[in-house]
């Protein structure tokens, strides 16, 4: 190899690695870029939020969606006990102001003052603003003592609809209250009773008062995958609507197995037992154990001339028609449902006798009308019925 072919060989070497620095330093340039814009974007969001609770912010994959509140900021409210203090002005100091139900507080220099709805940012800034009057630049700060109790409400399909207020104890310091859990839908659900079971769990609405922010939850989710971005946290001021399940609908039998086990059922649900068993009656059957056989187990058992291999499943529809089902308790332990009725017969009604039970229900209509003419004809003619033995 001569001298001219090494050089040659050399500066192509060289010219190739070079050519792939600039690659790998422009990838990786591309990549720094794409990360600095996401991590833009996201504050962005953020600031904004933080400004206006109504802005629509872009989707992140980096946020664990069950973080997801509808109101961001805590807002002051009757029951919140505040403490105002001056840096380095001691006789502005108010270390006990009380937010009364309407809503003001006393707050020195100032007098009264409307303080509910005001973020703790918002009302630290006011405070600024007015001693600013009596203060050359004064540092203002302001902590929660204690805080109210968040009140939610709840409506639709639950078992004890209404107001709901987390038991966060009484003189909770603002400290003790954060390291207590934040109630989720699916938490306040459970504490007010539960669903109602024709509950559509698939559309939960849920409102912000102060914010009127709005969210749709699909618990279904939650239960049968355990999707928890679903269960959102909520904040005082919530309002949550649970809906019905539309006229006709029906939750097929999995799907309510999958419910009645979960922790926002109702304990249990009525049923009617009735017919050739030793104690008829309406039971209240554990919603986790839903079957037929729970249900002949409340009344305990068939009697001895029940018949056992038929029972008939009587149900009302969410349309209001009656639905009946045949079935064999020994094999098919079927899933009942909330006010169900069960009718064991009675082996001993025979082909005949239920004959001769037809027959009488037609007769007996004749009969009454008989006694109803004759009853007329004697008022008329009293003496009508004795004119043969005269």
């Amino acid at each position: 190899m001569t001298k001219k072919t090494i050089v040659a060989s050399a500066l192509i070497f060289a010219l190739f690695m070079s050519v792939n620095q600039v690659q790998a330093v422009d990838v990786s340039a591309k990549s720094a870029a794409k990360s600095v814009v996401a991590a833009s974007e996201l504050m962005s969001d953020q600031m904004n939020l933080l400004q206006n609770p109504n802005v629509t912010i872009r989707p992140s994959r980096t946020i664990n969606a069950k973080v997801k509140i509808l109101n961001t900021r805590y807002l002051i409210a009757p029951g919140d006990n505040l403490a105002v203090s001056v840096y380095g002005e001691p006789d502005f100091n108010q270390p006990d102001i009380l937010v009364r139900p309407d809503g003001f507080a006393s707050i020195d220099p100032f007098g009264e003052m409307a303080v509910a709805g005001y973020s703790v940012e918002d009302l630290t800034q006011l405070l600024k603003e007015k001693l600013g009057d009596y203060l050359v630049k004064p540092k203002v700060s302001l902590k929660l003592n204690n805080m109210h109790a968040a009140k939610i409400y709840i409506t639709g399909a639950v078992q004890k609809p209404g107001l709901y207020e987390p038991d966060n104890g009484p003189n909770k310091t603002a400290t003790e209250f954060r390291q207590t859990a934040e109630p989720t839908v699916a938490s306040v659900i459970a504490n007010v009773g539960g669903i109602k079971l024709n509950a559509d769990l698939r559309n939960i609405k849920i409102t912000n008062n102060e914010t009127g922010r709005e969210e749709s939850v699909d618990l279904m989710k939650m239960i049968e995958g355990g999707d928890s971005s679903q269960d959102i946290y909520l904040s005082s001021g919530d309002s949550v609507y649970v809906p019905e399940l539309t006229s006709g609908a029906q939750i097929n039998d999995k799907d309510f197995l999958l419910i009645s086990s979960s922790s926002i059922a109702p304990a249990d649900f009525p049923v009617r037992v009735m017919g050739a068993v030793f104690r008829p009656g309406v039971y209240n059957i554990k919603s986790n154990s839903p079957g037929i056989n729970s249900a002949l187990a409340f009344s305990e058992g068939f009697s001895p001339d029940a018949n056992r291999k038929t029972v008939l499943v009587q149900r009302t529809t969410s349309s209001g028609n009656i639905s009946k089902i045949f079935v064999n308790p020994q094999k098919n332990d079927i899933v009942l449902r909330p006010n169900d009725t069960i009718l064991v017969s009675d082996m001993n009604v025979s082909s005949i006798a239920r004959v001769t039970r037809f027959i009488s229900d037609i007769i007996e209509p004749v009969r009454r009308a008989s006694d109803t003419t004759n009853t007329w004809f004697d008022v008329f003619d009293p003496t009508r019925r004795y004119k043969n033995f005269r």
